[in-house]
């Protein structure tokens, strides 16, 4: 019989991934940053999916129709990666603040910067644009327990473990 491996048995692999032992020096964590920045603007539009989903965000205004709980996760979340304090006590998305240290220490904007801004996918590696284009279409079309998943599964769960 096939096994499936759970998620859990997933996340564990990622969170000791031996690509994190190579960020032992500035020239690897740039070439690190210089793609992982990719993944932390593609995290924001599964989070925008899940707050036009959860949230009352229509014009007139309606209630979401969900729990209350999970119109206030969603917002807490949002309010935290898009206008989180920086060190001068400053508004500033999560984003923007990787874009900050990827300056800081010399790693190149440029590649993220013109894809957000023109969304050119034959500017980029070929498999990590397959990445951000599976994550656009699951935040654009996928179901809310799809986007869900991704989101708190593949990023929210496992990032704290990957920085530590």
């Amino acid at each position: 019989m096939l096994q499936i491996e759970s998620i859990n048995q997933i996340q564990d692999r990622l969170a000791v991934h031996p690509m994190y032992a190579k960020l032992t020096n500035v020239k690897n964590l740039r070439i690190f940053m210089k793609y992982h920045a990719f993944a932390v603007w593609d995290f924001m539009s599964l989070l925008k999916a899940l707050q036009r989903d959860v949230t009352g965000i229509t014009v007139p205004w309606q209630e979401a129709g969900v729990d209350p709980k999970l119109t206030r996760l969603i917002n807490e979340i949002v309010l935290g990666e898009e206008s989180d304090l920086d060190h001068l006590g400053r508004p500033c998305s999560h984003y923007s603040l990787y874009l900050q240290a990827m300056q800081e220490v010399g790693a190149d904007t440029a590649p993220v910067r013109q894809f957000v801004e023109g969304r050119d996918f034959s500017s980029i590696p070929k498999e990590l644009g397959d990445i951000v284009d599976y994550h656009l279409d699951l935040a654009l079309r996928g179901k809310i327990h799809e986007v869900a998943a991704s989101f708190f599964y593949g990023r929210e769960r496992i990032i704290p473990r990957m920085f530590s």
